[in-house]
């Protein structure tokens, strides 16, 4: 099926040194059925414009990680736990999603999948960054940020509640976010999903059918999220936040959370219905990540809005998810068994600590 109209023809990212020329021969011609801009396998090298509305590459989004981590207000303060753990996951993340069963088949579905974790990732870095020049009205991070240090968590603690944010009211807005972006749909093979000057209210209905065809696709990356437990443990083992044996803080992960590709499917399920209701009953204008100009909403990552009332739909699926992973037993666990450093740990000799206690 012929997804876009061409606009050129990127190398491919992953194994392309590899292949013979016949299967070089085949690989651009069958990009000539997307547009590169959607396409995320086809994108190489380190974006000149982080800013841009194109995809970033799987280099990109390291870089871009790399840039938050070296922030003066991250530092080894607990709350960067879970970029520590988020830039490895990511790596993985990215490749499995053009080269293993994470990749669909449905050409549109892909590129859904591709434009999710965009949006995932770079709304991420940015709220981020604004955490510590006065939390943005969006739920979850900066809010966490805050009550990591207020409650002081200890890292492997920061960086699970982390993960339950991620999961839940972060993943809802993020899969809302794609039924509001213009760009995206009206380049899209089908013409009932054209805004073109209409009324968002004409191409809910399109848009949102759109969505819910994307679940099964959304769906496959509940294992491969569950089985990310052992990248957690071993990312902040390397990066020194956590104390004692690697192995038993995997090992012990894995018992503190069994049955977590049942959980964690859960608790993505709920964050897909929210951003069903949240698209059925709220506009473009209610979204924290989308910006509109001249008639058009597309996203925008510079800085976020307010959401208001469609944001209050959120609370309880991250507050199920936040149960789930980081209750008051897990975060015992994590800190006292499982050897989360905490915060006077973290901070010894650490030159950037005024910078990180303006949080």
């Amino acid at each position: 099926m012929r997804l876009f109209q061409p606009i050129g023809v990127l190398l491919a990212l992953f194994g392309s040194a590899c292949r013979s020329p016949q299967d070089k021969e085949k690989t651009m011609s069958s990009l000539t059925a997307v547009e590169s801009r959607w396409d995320f396998c086809q994108l190489k090298g380190i974006a000149p414009d982080a800013q841009s509305r194109d995809l970033w590459s799987a280099e990109t989004v390291q870089d871009q990680l790399q840039r938050l981590l070296d922030e003066p207000f991250m530092g080894r303060a607990p709350w960067s736990a879970y970029t520590v753990a988020y830039k490895k996951m990511t790596a993985e993340r990215d490749l499995a999603r053009c080269n293993s069963r994470l990749k669909s088949s449905d050409e549109i579905m892909d590129q859904m999948n591709h434009l999710l974790a965009d949006i995932m990732t770079r709304s991420f870095v940015t709220l981020m960054r604004q955490c510590p020049t006065g939390s943005p009205d969006v739920p979850g991070f900066c809010p966490l940020v805050a009550k990591i240090k207020a409650e002081n968590y200890d890292a492997l603690s920061a960086a699970m509640a982390s993960t339950g944010v991620y999961l839940s009211s972060h993943l809802a807005l993020s899969v809302a976010a794609i039924a509001y972006s213009d760009d995206f749909w009206d380049a899209s093979p089908f013409a009932e999903t054209h805004r073109m000057g209409r009324p968002w209210s004409d191409v809910r209905a399109a848009r949102l059918a759109q969505i819910k065809r994307f679940k099964p696709t959304f769906d496959r990356f509940n294992g491969f999220l569950a089985n990310q437990l052992t990248t957690v443990a071993t990312a902040l083992k390397d990066a020194d936040m956590v104390k004692g044996d690697g192995l038993n803080l995997v090992t012990g992960l894995s018992r503190l959370i069994p049955f977590r590709a049942s959980l964690f499917g859960r608790i993505r399920d709920d964050a897909f219905a929210a951003a069903q209701r949240m698209i059925e009953t709220h506009g473009p204008e209610d979204h924290p990540f989308i910006a509109i100009k001249a008639g058009r909403s597309n996203l925008a990552y510079l800085s976020f809005q307010k959401g208001g009332e469609a944001q209050a739909q959120l609370v309880a699926v991250e507050s199920f998810a936040q149960q789930a992973v980081a209750g008051s037993t897990s975060l015992f666990v994590y800190r006292n068994l499982l050897g989360g450093k905490t915060w006077e740990e973290l901070m010894k000799d650490e030159p950037t600590k005024k910078e990180m206690e303006k949080i």
